[in-house]
C-alpha cells in the first residue's frame, strides 16, 4: 500500500496544486497560508505531508527549523526546487509511521 502511495502522489505531483485547488476551491489554500503567515514564532518544526512546498515558503520563515516531510519523492522534488532556504530540510517520510524521533518538534503542520 505504502508503495502504491508514493507512485500515485509522484505521478500526480506536477498537476497537484492545479488540481487540488480545483476541488477544494481555488482561495482555500491560499486562506490557510494567508492564516498560517500570523502565527508567532514557531521554534522546531515538522511538516507532514509537505507536497509541492505550498506551506513549507511560509512556514520556513516562521521556525528556527523546518523538517518538510512527503512519502513521494516526486511531491519533495517539486518542493526542493522551489524553495531554497537555510533552515530547511527535506525528508522522505511515511506521515503515520515516521522515524523522527519522539518530542524533537515544538510545532508539528499538516493539512488537508
Amino acid at each position: 500500500m505504502v508503495s502504491e502511495q508514493k507512485e500515485f502522489w509522484s505521478t500526480v505531483a506536477q498537476k497537484y496544486d492545479r488540481v487540488v485547488d480545483l476541488q477544494i476551491g481555488p482561495a482555500t489554500r491560499s486562506m490557510v497560508r494567508e492564516r498560517v503567515a500570523k502565527e508567532s514564532w514557531l521554534g522546531k518544526l515538522v511538516e507532514f505531508g509537505c507536497g509541492t512546498g505550498f506551506y513549507t515558503e511560509v512556514l520556513v520563515g516562521k521556525a528556527d527549523s523546518v523538517v518538510a516531510t512527503d512519502i513521494s519523492s516526486g511531491m519533495l522534488a517539486l518542493a526542493k526546487e522551489r524553495i531554497k532556504a537555510g533552515n530547511l530540510t527535506f525528508q522522505m517520510e511515511d506521515g503515520q509511521e515516521t522515524t523522527l524521533p519522539d518530542e524533537a518538534f515544538d510545532t508539528a503542520f499538516i493539512s488537508l
